[in-house]
């Protein structure tokens, strides 16, 4: 039964570490967020674990599609994207 525990332990303290290493590299956090995560992770192992997890998964994707457009002409050559919508448009 210890070894299990042990094992659990071990487990949690490597997904903390790698989420800590992972926040500490964020160059888009602040320091203040960083150390407030790396704290939320290691006060709270488990659902600070996943808190962190998910806030750094959720920041990655948006930070991946910032800047760009959902549409453009580029993106669909020869695909009218705007309809006409009245008798005035095009």
């Amino acid at each position: 039964m210890s070894t299990a525990i042990s094992a659990m332990v071990l487990v949690l303290a490597a997904v903390n570490l790698a989420l800590t290493v992972c926040v500490i590299r964020d160059s888009s956090l602040l320091p203040a967020q960083k150390l407030a995560q790396c704290l939320l992770v290691w006060l709270l192992p488990a659902l600070g674990a996943i808190v962190v997890a998910i806030v750094l998964y959720s920041h990655r994707d948006s930070t991946r599609r910032g800047g760009q457009h959902i549409r453009s002409d580029q993106d669909y050559p020869g695909v009218n994207l705007y309809p006409p919508h009245g008798p005035g448009d095009p």
